[in-house]
């Protein structure tokens, strides 16, 4: 659901469904912001592309992005380490994960 924002006025008084609001508000967007970003290269021809970190066991989304924007086949996740497989590639592909 989109945030409604609220336009204060001079003299308005503020209850606490406002300020709750308010709250929420940022509250759901800090989950916009990923906890770490790692990057790395699928070589040329090769077929998969694996990163660990300790973030990867609690995420809640890893959002995938690639230079040529091509799509993996499969992902998977086996407790710290995030691996994505794709179609062979004739040059290096620049592969970036955002965890959440």
């Amino acid at each position: 659901m989109a945030y409604t924002k609220n336009v204060w006025v001079h003299g308005e008084t503020i209850v606490k469904e406002d300020l709750n609001h308010m709250e929420e508000g940022i509250y759901n967007n800090s989950l916009l912001v990923p906890q770490v970003v790692l990057t790395g290269t699928l070589a040329a021809e090769e077929t998969s592309i694996s990163f660990t970190n300790d973030k990867i066991s609690s995420a809640t989304k890893i959002k995938l992005l690639t230079d040529t924007g091509i799509a993996p086949l499969t992902q998977s996740v086996s407790l710290t380490t995030y691996t994505a497989t794709f179609t062979p590639q004739s040059t290096n592909v620049q592969v970036c994960i955002e965890v959440y």
